[in-house]
Formats: structure tokens, sequence, C-alpha cells
């Protein structure tokens, strides 16, 4: 879930399909993984030794987005995009300094717990859904 809205999120990693629902346009996103760089920088969060991994494919030109990931969690998810990555992603610097970090961590390996793969709306890529989202905002400038 991202700050501000209800869309979910939805990663399967034996089959490799990775959707985000964008709610108000009634559209399922066709999401790819980001490339990252990861270095040999460790710090300690909490209990978990985690590693440097920096946004390369990121355009923000002041600062590329860092996360902090650990391996001893060996899952690819990370809040919003900043998953991909050989463990559980614990901290997320951006520019700004605006930071996400992950406040508590449940494992639960009793039960299964389910997850529904979100199936309503249009299926688009990645790179289709920013030129939706272009289209809106220049349509909108142009009605000021």
């Amino acid at each position: 879930m991202t700050a501000g809205n209800n869309n979910k999120v939805y990663k399967n990693i034996k089959t490799k399909e990775y959707l985000q629902e964008y709610r108000r346009d009634n559209l399922l996103i066709e999401k790819n993984d980001k490339k990252w760089k990861i270095t040999q920088e460790t710090k300690k969060i909490g209990k978990y030794l985690c590693f440097k991994a920096i946004d390369i494919e990121s355009t923000n030109t002041k600062m590329k987005p860092v996360v902090w990931f650990t391996p001893e969690l060996p899952v690819p998810f990370g809040p919003l995009d900043f998953n991909g990555l050989p463990g559980l992603v614990i901290r997320v610097e951006m520019a700004g300094g605006r930071t996400l970090s992950a406040s508590k961590i449940e494992l639960n390996p009793k039960g299964k717990i389910i997850i529904k793969k979100p199936t309503e709306g249009e299926k688009i890529s990645e790179k289709k859904f920013r030129e939706h989202m272009n289209m809106l905002i220049e349509s909108r400038m142009g009605k000021q």
C-alpha cells in the first residue's frame, strides 16, 4: 500500500508476476523489478545486518534512492517499488531526507497466509502507464 491511497501491489516470486493496482483509472500495471548496485557497505538495523543498494535506474539527479536490505530474511520485497533484492528491504533513503523504515517485522512460520492476486482492471505495461500519466498531466496543464 502506498501513502495516500489504497492501491495494492502483488508479487508472486514463483511466477515472476508483479502487478500494481491503480484504482482511479481501473488499471493493473505490469511492473518490473528495479536494477540495483549492491555495495559492500553494511550496517546493523535492529537485529539485522543490512547491505546498502543503490537504485541505478532512478532519474533523480540530486540523489538516487538507497535501500538497506538484509539477506537474513531472503525475500525480495520492500515498500513501494523498492524490491527485487536478495533480502527484505528494511530501510529506504530518498531525496529530500525522506525515509521509510520497518518499525516491526513479524515472522509467521505457522499457517499459510493467502494473498489474492488483483484481477480487476485493464492490464497495461509500466511504460504504457507512464505514457498514460504524462497525457493526464499534459491535459490538466492545458486546462489551466
